[in-house]
Formats: structure tokens, sequence, C-alpha cells
């Protein structure tokens, strides 16, 4: 740690770098940006608001064409809440029929307040209204309020289940006009930073404010 610091202070002493390493080290570190932001770009989540009565999992089956199985699904844990949470499922980006979702494993009360298809970034991709949201199997009371879905299941059931049905099939989807705005201003903020870096490596300091704030550290 302290050879770390001590070459840090050596660099902003008297490193005087030329504009090729500084256009090769904006590019190589927004490069590794890229990728992580294109995946997030492109990916694709079932974002849910609710609240649950009981801590647990939450299952979610998505139909790609040869029906609902278990290879295809994905679990998350809930917490047990008074307060309304968000809850993301990541989905494979291809084209998909119809959602199942069981609410719990188990017996108690869920309240659903909003149901949309997300980025990896939180952009919205598409809401999914809750009128295209219905019970088919272990649940005892299925209610439609102005806040949302009230979801009731019974103390001994194990595997309650809630169908989405849409009225075409997901389309796969690519990048959304906010991603590139992303894009954009991220490359500034890592360019900003490596050229501040670079100007206070190569600043001429006959004053010796560098030293005077490098001995701070």
């Amino acid at each position: 740690m302290t050879k770390g610091i001590e070459a840090a202070k050596l660099f902003v002493l008297g490193y005087k770098p030329a504009l090729g390493w500084i256009m090769i080290t904006i590019f190589m570190i927004f490069g590794a940006r890229v990728w992580s932001l294109y995946d997030d770009g492109r990916a694709l989540y079932l974002q849910v608001v609710l609240r649950s009565s009981l801590a647990g999992f939450t299952d979610v089956y998505y139909d790609l064409g040869e029906g609902l199985s278990e290879s295809d699904s994905v679990k998350e844990p809930i917490g047990k809440s008074d307060d309304f949470r968000q809850y993301r499922f990541r989905l494979p980006n291809k084209k998909i029929y119809s959602l199942r979702f069981d609410p719990l494993r188990s017996g108690g009360h869920v309240e659903i307040q909003s149901i949309l298809l997300a980025d990896g970034l939180g952009n919205q991709r598409q809401e999914v209204p809750l009128t295209h949201v219905k019970p088919i199997h272990q649940i005892d009371k299925f209610l439609r309020v102005e806040e949302g879905l009230l979801v009731d299941m019974a103390d001994g059931v194990n595997d309650p289940q809630l169908m989405i049905s849409f009225q075409k099939p997901i389309a796969v989807f690519d990048c959304l006009p906010a991603f590139y705005h992303r894009l954009v201003l991220e490359f500034a903020a890592v360019a900003l930073a490596v050229i501040l870096l670079s100007l206070w490596a190569s600043w001429e300091d006959r004053k010796g404010i560098k030293r005077w704030i490098c001995r701070g550290v």
C-alpha cells in the first residue's frame, strides 16, 4: 500500500505524458466499460414492484415457444415488508410468448403495484398492464384495486401461480437511445478525468503546490 502511494506521488510530481499515451489510456479504460454498458443495454429484466407478508422466493417462468419448463425460469429472494420494493428478474433477450409469475412458494399475502420490462440500465422498455395478469393455480383470492393487485394464498399451498400474457410476443430488443446517451456521457467523463490527470502530472509547479498536496496523502 505504501509503495503504491509513493508511486502515485512520483507520477503526479514528475511524469509528462505524451498525447498518444493519453488517447491510448482513454480508449483502454472506455473500451472495457463499453462491453459492460452494452451488456446492460441489451439485457432484459422483468421489473416488479410489490410487498409481501412473508420472506421467500419468487419464480418467473418464460415461454420461448416450447412451453414452460424449469430450465426456462429464474428465481429471486423477496423480503417481508410493509413497504413496496422493486425486484428484477433477468430474462433472455429472445422472443417470449408469456410469463408465469409464482409470487411465493407457500401461503401468504402479496400486493403487486406495477410490472414492466426494463433494460440493465433501468430504462423502461415496455409496461405490462396489470389487466394482463390472471390467477391460474393455488390462488385463494385475487383482487384488482386502484393500487394494483391483491393476491392471497391459503396456508399449506406450495405452488401458487399467476400468468402474465401479452397481446403479441415480446420482441428481441436492441439498445435504447438512452444507452447511447449514457455512452457519450461516460466517454466524456473518462476523457476529462484522464486529461485533467495528465495536465496535473505535466504541470511545471514552480511554487511546490503539488508537493504540498502530496505531503498530506
